[in-house]
């Protein structure tokens, strides 16, 4: 399993390499589970704003997507089964990919 995380500059500012403490330890859970995380700052897709998306690509046979409110919360969830929406899901996921950076490289890791 891979996730991009795109993550608030209020969360992790852009001129620092510290990440808010309860942010870091839900990325270490996820770590510990054995899932690939690459991270985005939000103020990296200024330029790319249809990119600031939460969804969910599963195989090549479905994608779904959260819708939020202007708060942030949760209104609804959709499931597309479509062809053209998971290849659409699959050319969002490339252009985040060329933001991201492993959490690795950004934090490295006590010996």
């Amino acid at each position: 399993m891979e996730r991009i995380l795109i993550i608030r500059d209020s969360l992790w500012p852009s001129n620092s390499q510290k990440i808010d403490p309860n942010l870091k330890r839900l990325i270490e859970d996820h770590r510990r589970y054995g899932i690939k995380l690459q991270l985005i700052r939000e103020s990296s897709l200024m330029n790319d704003q249809d990119l600031i998306a939460d969804f969910g690509i599963y195989g090549s046979h479905a994608v779904g997507y959260q819708v939020t409110d202007e708060n942030h919360h949760s209104t609804r969830f959709s499931l597309s089964f479509d062809f053209d929406a998971v290849a659409q899901a699959e050319q969002r996921w490339d252009r985040l990919f060329a933001y991201a950076k492993p959490f690795d490289e950004i934090f490295e890791r006590p010996p």
